[in-house]
């Protein structure tokens, strides 16, 4: 069994994180542009075009410091996973639901923020 199935999350974590990033820092001209259908929480594109600059660039850090976080988190859990010489079908499913449910309890309070730009 490879290693890096142990770094399945915090990849996904990562990569979702940068894109969304990159897709907040477009103007708003290229993102209402856009024919892609643009959610984060239950904040969707047109919610999101309303916001200011200020907003946008709030929103913004705030995605990054949730994508930082939860990757830390999760690619701690794999680290200490392997380190403790869980390398194996058991181990990995363990690994992978320990960081599922952090993601999902650490996330929370993150959604709530976005959540906050939805009423602003």
């Amino acid at each position: 069994m490879s290693v890096l199935y142990y770094f399945i999350i915090p990849e996904a974590i990562l990569t979702v994180g940068i894109v969304l990033v990159a897709i907040l820092s477009l103007q708003k001209q290229k993102i209402s542009e856009s024919k892609v259908d643009i959610q984060i929480g239950s904040l969707r594109k047109d919610e999101i075009l309303k916001l200011s600059q200020g907003e946008l660039k709030d929103l913004r850090k705030v995605v990054a410091i949730a994508t930082g976080c939860l990757f830390i988190i999760t690619l701690l859990v794999a680290v200490g996973t392997i380190i403790i010489g869980a390398i194996n079908l058991p181990g990995l499913l363990i690994c992978l639901l320990v960081q599922l449910l952090f993601s999902v309890m650490l996330g929370a309070p993150f959604m709530k923020r976005i959540r906050a730009f939805k009423q602003a």
